[in-house]
């Protein structure tokens, strides 16, 4: 007893030992985000003044007058024909070991570029090695943009131990107005540069990339090793490939694809102003001293926006925020190409350039909050390629009519299509209707019945509402306590979710609409199979479906015996099971009531039903499981 009591206290020293790692690790997350964003940056903006000045070297040294479809041609291609390949290896490998090696990998070619391409005199050497440069730091840089894009959520999530209520949406739009900021200081240094040096500004900018790139390893060399403490477990084997998860979740195709035409449209400024600027075959003065600056100054503007549209992301604010820059984009293209004014026409560039740069900072976020980190790589990859696609079309058509065309047709062009995915936006993809029926529930709710929604769905293996609400299809199953339940669920969620109510409420004069148009399934009395096969064909499509397992509603607020329903309905859709209790609903409008009244209303959603620990329970384990778990929620949630 003596020695034990003069011996060290193993539970502190357990307890100090934990705090100093868990201390390490919020330290070595910081560093790695710091070395993370002192890297990019870098990156991208050595990356930007190389493609500036191998353009350039292209145009100098290329044939006069049949050059800029080609050399178009030849900057945009090594992206659309290795993206999706880089998406893939994104995927399966290390995306940080990746990303630094394809800055060593650009450092590398733009050195040697700027050693040999000086000494060869001939026209024809020089055009082919630049070419063949432009191949491989295309692919070196879209390898990178890639895995940029899928770890950047990882690195942001470091300094979410010490807040884990924070949206990690906000910050990936801070990283990404950061890669513009470095677009914007790439075209005003090469401007500059150019206007001090002349012709020999291409071999200044391909040096200063190398010295950045060289920098860009060295601050993230590190970031792998700093990371791996974090992200020790690795993501479940994929159960369906990409373009089968494509194939069955609607919204996230539909995000791919008119995502990748609104991208096609941030880009498009970059074609026109290039055509612009070296109309005749020759840079302009003026344009490089008095649109360049007003375009960099917007890409830098438009990224900062792109903050305050997130402050508290959501799939609804990206895609609101997208609406409306697409119709200011398509007001600000049209009026620069009607005006005679050049001051009109540098501050069209400047809205011109705010609203490709916030749009695609958007875009990116969009991306990365509504596919699954296993398929993220692909996505971003296959979205690279098709909106790059109408841009090459575009260079190989103007080549053509070099040097008739100008600025102005093809900005009007522009504002035609920027005023179409505006409305494609606003009321085809993101579905009006219905979001306005959701925030128009959520305001009803909060005014009158003082409506509180209890997140207890993220720990440490999970994340809260606003990852698995957006992207996954899942079966959400509480208690029926009274006839506003479908209306708080439905409210809730910024992704469509179908929910099975009663017939007969779908008749009454305001719940009713609203419920029809909140997606609704009716329930007639001695039909509930066919009820729960709508609900599984909703369920195939990628739509969440809420079913109340009780199916009926409460007497006396308590929780009744459990249906079997909703667990034949996950046996068969292999679907993750959500349970959530609503408290309030009973007091606020409870059955044999024709009216409501005022009540403090509460719902608190719990930790997901994963299909893994599901797969070996019976049906009656499956109920017994989520009564247990919707009644445990009900007492220690609300």
């Amino acid at each position: 007893m003596a020695g034990s009591q003069d011996g060290p206290d193993l539970s502190i020293l357990s307890m100090s030992s934990t705090q100093q790692a868990l201390e390490q690790q919020l330290r070595s997350g910081k560093n790695a985000r710091l070395c993370f964003i002192v890297g990019n940056f870098l990156s991208q903006t050595a990356d930007k003044l190389s493609i500036l000045s191998l353009f350039s070297l292209l145009i100098f040294f290329g044939p006069q007058g049949e050059l800029l479809g080609l050399s178009s041609c030849l900057v945009l291609l090594p992206p659309i024909i290795f993206s999706f390949p880089a998406g893939v290896l994104a995927d399966k490998y290390n995306p940080f070991r990746l990303l630094n090696q394809s800055n060593l990998a650009r450092a590398t070619i733009i050195l040697a570029t700027s050693m040999l391409l000086p000494q060869l005199l001939d026209e024809v050497q020089r055009c082919l090695i630049a070419c063949l440069v432009l191949f491989a730091l295309g692919s070196a840089s879209t390898l990178f943009d890639i895995c940029r894009l899928k770890i950047t959520p990882r690195v942001v999530k470091l300094t979410e131990h010490s807040c884990a209520g924070e949206n990690n949406i906000a910050p990936l739009v801070r990283l990404n107005s950061l890669f513009w900021a470095s677009l914007a200081a790439a075209i005003m240094t090469s401007t500059l540069l150019w206007l001090l040096t002349g012709t020999s500004m291409p071999w200044l900018l391909l040096r200063v990339s190398v010295i950045l790139y060289v920098l860009a390893y060295f601050a993230g060399i590190n970031l792998e090793s700093a990371c791996a403490a974090a992200f020790r477990r690795k993501d479940p084997p994929a159960d369906l490939t990409f373009f089968q998860y494509l194939k069955r979740h609607k919204r996230a195709a539909k995000t791919l694809f008119v995502s990748a035409g609104i991208g096609t449209f941030s880009l498009a400024f970059f074609v026109c102003l290039t055509l612009f600027a070296w109309q005749g075959h020759r840079l302009s003065p003026t344009m490089m001293t008095d649109l360049l600056p007003a375009l960099a100054l917007g890409l830098l503007s438009g990224g900062l926006a792109a903050n305050i549209t997130v402050k508290n992301g959501g799939l609804t604010k990206l895609t609101e925020g997208l609406a409306i820059v697409l119709a200011i984009a398509s007001i600000a293209a049209f009026v620069t190409a009607s005006t005679s004014h050049f001051l009109i026409a540098q501050l069209g560039v400047f809205a011109l350039g705010a609203s490709a740069s916030k749009s695609q900072s958007l875009l990116d976020t969009l991306c990365q909050s509504i596919f699954p980190r296993r398929y993220r790589g692909r996505a971003l990859g296959l979205r690279t390629s098709l909106q790059l696609i109408p841009l090459i079309i575009a260079a190989v058509y103007l080549e053509r009519i070099l040097p008739a065309v100008s600025l102005l047709p093809a900005l009007r062009v522009l504002s035609i299509t920027a005023l179409a995915f505006a409305v494609l936006m606003a009321f085809v993809w993101n579905d009006l209707v219905f979001l306005l029926c959701r925030l128009f529930a959520r305001a009803l709710l909060k005014v009158f019945f003082h409506f509180n929604v209890i997140d207890k769905s993220h720990d440490d293996t999970a994340s809260g509402i606003n990852h698995w609400g957006r992207r996954r299809t899942v079966i959400l199953a509480g208690n029926h306590t009274g006839w506003l339940d479908p209306l708080i669920v439905g409210a809730i969620f910024e992704r469509r979710t179908r929910f099975l109510v009663m017939a007969e409420a779908m008749d009454w004069p305001l719940v009713g609409t609203l419920a029809k148009m909140l997606g609704a399934i009716p329930l007639r009395r001695g039909e509930g199979d066919q009820a729960l096969e709508s609900a599984g064909k909703c369920l195939d499509k990628g739509e969440s479906v809420l079913i109340f397992p009780e199916g009926r509603l409460t007497r006396d607020g308590n929780i009744g015996e459990f249906q079997s329903g909703v667990a034949r309905l996950q046996k068969k859709a292999q679907c993750p099971i959500v349970p959530f209790a609503i408290c309030g609903g009973f007091e606020a409008w409870p059955r044999g009531r024709k009216t409501p009244r005022p009540a403090a209303v509460r719902i608190s959603i719990g930790r997901p039903l994963e299909t893994d620990e599901l797969r070996d329970l019976s049906l009656d384990e499956i109920k017994h499981l989520l009564h247990d778990k919707v009644q445990d929620l009900k007492i220690h949630g609300c």
